[in-house]
């Protein structure tokens, strides 16, 4: 088979699944979808695409594309010429593998025994690749005698003195122009004179030819060019997968009840927000504190509750759980799970690392590729030697020491990473794309199971026995203090956590009866004696976070509503008992205890609100079918004018209208009658099959014309599908 005579005509007769391929190796090269083959390789061959390509590549293959720049320098060659400049046999199945790829992602083109260099690549290898000159600059007759017997040039080196030997060698890997003044250089100049093989650069100082160069470094082109990650052999024991799969179940059940906890922080004492989105650090410690997690994993929590929109501002800077985060707890333990892991996977910051500052955290775009990055590594190589194969893995895309202890800490504390190793979730996170209900399945059967083994004290504490179901944990929660978490967690009974329960409408004769009937053990008479001690000291009224809402008895609330002094507060009924003011709820609840009411502490009633956010998706937009567009531009390459017949009559559209007609044939792939306006303002009809939709543009396979046209929807005035 012929080579090729251009990169166009390369592409142009690859197969479909080659262009696929490439198309998903390098996705930049669909935005926007090419006119034409022509328009593809002029799109492979531009310097962003190619140093995009190239931030995507291995350190095996940033080698290889190198010694491939400084052959191309010299002439035509072949696969095995890269595989001899890089101490490879030239049958080396490494490099021959390298090559294969490169070739398919259009990096290199051509065949094997003659392959190409794109002028984009050599540009970004720079002028010397290899550290070798370009251009062989001298002919002279010593270069010829070199190359015609290089062991008589060897014999020359070996013949010199010591310390010019180690000069040239020095000088061959690293060129430079030589100076006479210089004392070193001066003998290196008086060698290569005398053997005449001194050679001049364009300025007319002295150099060491390229030829001279090779044949010091014995012909190759880069020294120890890594074409496998250098990792050393582990004597690490793996586990079991079945045993790594419990660990990371444990983890996943262990982060969704941190969850639920912080959430229900967030319901019943909303987090403050200062004006720069921060969190004030009197509610970022007592969530700290109250939740039992430290600042990384408050703030990993927090950003994954943000980012799934499960918390949201409620306009007064306070930070509320929404609607959505309701919606959440009526899917399974596995699906929540999935959810909170895949929202982790597209996070812009690395939330860990932001404390307090979590919510108004600078977005780093490239993180969820570094991400990716990482758990690509976590795969393939010992935990202990991550930051080493992600160097080999991609050199140009440089991940700090920082990010990756950070990152790889968040992979654990989510369960997907476990002592023993990756977990088989990792994956199905990272399959394109994702399925969440395989996720999801994935860790089920992992989960812990639950348990209502609950086990009560007299010491005024409970033990869980396992995890408990989570309507059971959320109720326990709201009239105990966490005390310590885990597979047995424990909670520990207090006069406040009671008080705050009561104030939260829990009733003290229905909350014994359900710790009777919950429990294994007997109510301890000491818990009995406290619930009916508080009940006693209940607070005759309590103040809720919704634009200050006071509940009391009627008859106290007849009184403030009548008692002229409390005017400015601004009083209103609601309901009986139940009144509403403009002041906050914890200046509402000082002014109560200044006239000497008894007030519970301020507590949200755990109205979700509605958020105005939407989940952010990597691709909104209809995308691009790869499929579709290679079938047109194989179309637009057989350059066939079909006569066809438009409608006569065609009537305008609203917006709207014509939004839903282009979205459903974009959807559907179904060819529609499309009336535009040209660059002239000239009105066509053409019978086009949209390939995508996007910016406000609609990019199709033209019919008539025979081409992929771009038209603004702006100039598009009606369309109907064909069979209308």
């Amino acid at each position: 088979m012929p080579t090729p005579r251009s990169l166009a005509e390369d592409l142009r007769g690859r197969g479909d699944e080659e262009i696929v391929r490439l198309i998903q190796s390098r996705p930049d090269l669909l935005r926007p979808v090419p006119k034409s083959f022509a328009d593809l390789a002029l799109r492979a061959n531009t310097a962003a695409s190619t140093l995009h390509a190239m931030s995507d590549s291995t350190a095996a293959e940033l080698a290889v594309l190198e010694a491939a720049c400084a052959l191309a320098s010299a002439g035509r060659f072949s696969v095995g010429n890269i595989a001899r400049g890089l101490g490879q046999p030239d049958e080396s199945a490494a490099v021959s593998d390298v090559v294969q790829t490169l070739l398919s992602r259009a990096l290199l083109w051509g065949s094997r025994a003659d392959v190409r260099v794109p002028s984009a690549v050599r540009e970004a290898m720079g002028k010397t690749p290899c550290g070798l000159d370009p251009v062989e600059r001298c002919h002279a007759a010593g270069i010829e005698a070199l190359r015609a017997d290089s062991a008589s040039f060897h014999r020359k080196l070996a013949a010199a003195p010591e310390a010019l030997r180690e000069a040239l060698v020095e000088l061959a890997w690293q060129p430079r122009s030589l100076r006479r003044d210089r004392g070193s250089d001066a003998s290196i100049i008086q060698w290569l004179a005398v053997n005449d093989l001194l050679a001049t650069d364009d300025t007319g100082e002295p150099v060491l030819p390229r030829a001279v160069a090779l044949a010091v470094r014995e012909g190759l082109l880069i020294r120890d060019a890594k074409l496998e990650p250098a990792l050393p052999e582990s004597d690490i024991a793996i586990p079991e997968p079945e045993q790594i799969l419990v660990d990371a179940g444990h983890a996943a059940d262990q982060l969704i009840r941190s969850m639920d906890r912080v959430m229900g922080f967030c319901a019943v004492t909303p987090i403050a927000r200062q004006t720069n989105g921060s969190i004030r650090s009197r509610d970022w410690q007592d969530a700290a504190a109250m939740t039992e997690a430290d600042s990384s994993e408050l703030g990993l929590l927090l950003a994954l509750a943000w980012h799934a929109i499960w918390i949201d501002d409620d306009g007064s800077r306070h930070v509320r759980t929404t609607i959505e985060f309701e919606e959440a707890g009526t899917l399974s333990r596995e699906e929540r799970w999935s959810t909170l892991a895949q929202t982790w996977l597209e996070l812009p910051s690395c939330p860990s690392l932001d404390g307090a500052e979590v919510l108004k955290a600078k977005n780093i775009p490239e993180m969820p590729l570094l991400r990716r990055q990482i758990l690509k590594a976590v795969q393939s190589a010992p935990l202990t030697e991550i930051g080493a194969w992600l160097a080999w893995y991609r050199p140009r895309r440089s991940v700090s020491a920082q990010v990756l202890l950070a990152t790889l800490a968040e992979a654990r504390t989510l369960g997907l990473i476990t002592v023993g190793g990756p977990a088989p979730t990792i994956a199905e996170l990272l399959s394109e794309p994702p399925e969440q209900q395989v996720l999801a399945n994935t860790i089920r059967t992992a989960l812990p199971e639950q348990s209502t083994d609950l086990i009560l004290q007299a010491d005024l504490t409970a033990t869980a026995l396992g995890p408990l179901p989570r309507d059971m944990e959320q109720r326990l929660s709201r009239a105990a203090d966490w005390e310590s978490t885990g597979a047995a967690a424990v909670f520990r009974f207090t006069p406040d956590s009671i008080r705050r329960a009561l104030a939260t409408g829990e009733d003290p004769a229905d909350l014994q009866s359900w710790l009777a009937e919950n429990a294994k053990t007997p109510v301890p008479q000491a818990l009995n004696v406290l619930i009916e001690d508080s009940a006693k000291q209940r607070a005759n009224m309590a103040v809720s976070d919704v634009t200050s809402v006071l509940n009391c008895d009627p008859a106290t609330a007849a009184s403030l509503l009548a008692a002229p002094e409390l005017s400015d507060i601004g009083f209103f009924e609601l309901a009986p008992g139940v009144l509403g003011s403009q002041l906050s709820s914890e200046a509402l609840a000082l002014r109560m205890r200044q006239l000497g009411h008894f007030v519970a502490d301020a507590v949200g009633i755990g109205v979700p609100i509605k958020s105005e956010r939407s989940v952010a998706k990597p691709d909104l937009k209809i995308s691009t079918s790869t499929e579709r567009v290679i079938n047109s531009l194989r179309r637009v390459e057989q350059t066939i004018h079909p006569e066809l017949h438009p409608p006569e009559q065609l009537a305008s559209l609203a917006p709207h209208e014509l939004r839903a007609v282009l979205n459903s044939a974009s959807l559907s792939h179904h060819p529609l009658w499309l009336r535009f306006s040209d660059e002239a303002g000239n009105p066509l009809t053409h019978l086009v099959e949209p390939l995508s939709l996007d910016d406000g543009e609609i990019c199709a396979y033209d019919l008539t014309s025979n081409e992929i046209r771009v038209v603004p929807i702006a100039r598009v005035t009606s369309a109907t599908s064909v069979s209308d």
